[in-house]
């Protein structure tokens, strides 16, 4: 390759699909000592379970083909992350977006996640989003089945809300 270390002909250049070591990694002296070699190496790899941020939890949930079964356990790897991390405006819009996305769930009848959520503290069976209630809005969608969870979960049958935003 190029003349780094003082023996190359300096006429060689490195082709774009060759990957060439920063001189910085080059040895000229000889191998690096045995507790350099010993460092941890960093690599960076997806872990599946690690936690996430609201940002990212959007993201997740924003993406139109994805496995909707799956949207529990993105949920469990946000909550994870929570503990007490986020500051007073990171905790006000990630309230807004967590309940944007619990009258999505209900919508689409994900008891699981509903379970979650409300299981969680994150929401509550009477949590309103633009003066709807969670029980009217799975009356609305004429899901009987969240209906029915949200009553256990402790929503109020008897609450106001409306159906208009």
């Amino acid at each position: 390759m190029s003349d780094i270390d003082g023996h190359g002909s300096g006429s060689e250049i490195a082709l774009p699909h060759e990957q060439q070591a920063p001189p910085y990694v080059l040895h000229p002296h000889g191998p690096p000592a045995a507790e350099i070699e010993s460092l941890p190496i960093y690599t960076a790899q997806y872990d599946p379970n690690a936690p996430i941020t609201m940002q990212e939890l959007n993201i997740a949930l924003g993406i139109s083909n994805r496995i909707k079964e799956n949207d529990v356990k993105v949920w469990q790897r946000y909550i994870a992350g929570l503990g007490g991390k986020q500051t007073g405006e990171e905790r006000a819009v990630a309230e807004r977006s967590t309940i944007k996305h619990y009258f999505a769930a209900i919508t689409a009848g994900q008891e699981d996640l509903i379970s979650l959520l409300i299981e969680s503290n994150l929401v509550t069976a009477s949590t309103k989003m633009d003066g709807k209630t969670p029980l009217l809005e799975a009356v609305l969608n004429k899901n009987v089945r969240v209906a029915q969870q949200l009553i256990e979960l402790g929503a109020d049958p008897n609450e106001f809300g409306s159906p208009v935003s």
